[in-house]
């Protein structure tokens, strides 16, 4: 029976070993939240600084967006080749960043099938408005003239309205496709916004829009961005001053809870006429005489 319970203290023991080695280990395993804290704090003055200069960014797009719409308004002939190269690139951007996110997501052959096609035509359109750009440009620097333009660089400027709403039409019809016929997942959001790209296709189909259109329009976009841009570089620099006039106006509401108030003296300090007693006579205390008597 000693053996046994010899036995079962040891046991005991090593238990109580282990789960102190295992506390040990897991308070050693657990992050210090005090450590945590600094590295939060520091991370959120960086973002707070950061968001406090944000306004600088704001005032050089505000520059660039007016001198891009001066220089629009002032080279109107080379601003067309203009058009072509960022309405090629958007296109060839759009088609290759959606790429790998589309066809690792949809789940039937058929789908990715179709949308890969899309991409191509999408990057064939993008390839073709940046070489229109640039014969457009070589044609523009010969003749200077948009009447006077032949070859292709007449047809660019007929072609580029189709050329528009084939990308708004293949976009929107492509959606539908997977999401109608193969069950691929959707949301409301993203079904009203191809609602919306076949409509503006349609209306751009309907209307004579050539590339000078599309200029003014460039130009009035890119105003109205710079104005709301530059309200919000205005409102910007007014939260900085702000931020930066705080610490000044706390120093000196600390500076006047510091300065002591004199009291004014209280009546509880006079004393109250009705508390002497009329029957007790003052007592003169004797003058001392300072004088030395020689």
């Amino acid at each position: 029976m000693v053996c046994k319970m010899g036995k079962k203290n040891k046991k005991n023991k090593k238990n109580k070993e282990v789960n102190v080695i295992d506390e040990t280990q897991i308070k050693l395993d657990l992050p210090d939240p005090e450590e945590e804290q600094p590295k939060e704090k520091k991370e959120n003055i960086v973002v707070e600084k950061f968001n406090m200069y944000k306004f600088i960014f704001k005032i050089l797009a505000f520059a660039v967006l007016v001198t891009f719409g001066i220089l629009i308004l002032v080279y109107k002939e080379g601003a067309i080749g203009a058009i072509y190269l960022i309405t090629g690139i958007v296109a060839g951007f759009a088609a290759i960043i959606r790429v790998i996110p589309l066809l690792r997501t949809l789940k039937s052959g058929k789908a990715r099938l179709i949308c890969f096609c899309e991409i191509l035509l999408h990057l064939l359109i993008g390839a073709y408005l940046i070489s229109a750009a640039l014969v457009h440009w070589k044609a523009i620097h010969v003749h200077k003239e948009l009447e006077d333009l032949t070859g292709m660089a007449k047809f660019n400027l007929t072609a580029y309205k189709y050329i528009l709403v084939a990308l708004l039409y293949t976009r929107a019809i492509c959606y539908f496709w997977i999401t109608i016929l193969f069950k691929e997942e959707t949301d409301k959001v993203r079904f009203w916004l191809h609602v919306i790209v076949i409509t503006v296709a349609i209306v751009l189909a309907a209307i004579p829009l050539t590339p000078q259109r599309v200029v003014y329009a460039l130009v009035v976009l890119a105003f109205v961005c710079a104005v709301v841009i530059g309200g919000e570089a205005g409102t910007g620099y007014y939260r900085y001053r702000k931020s930066i006039a705080k610490p000044k106006e706390k120093d000196k509401e600390k500076k006047k809870e510091k300065k002591p108030e004199i009291e004014a003296p209280g009546k509880q300090d006079e004393p109250d006429i009705s508390e002497i007693d009329p029957n007790t006579i003052p007592i003169n205390e004797p003058v001392q005489d300072n004088s030395i008597v020689s």
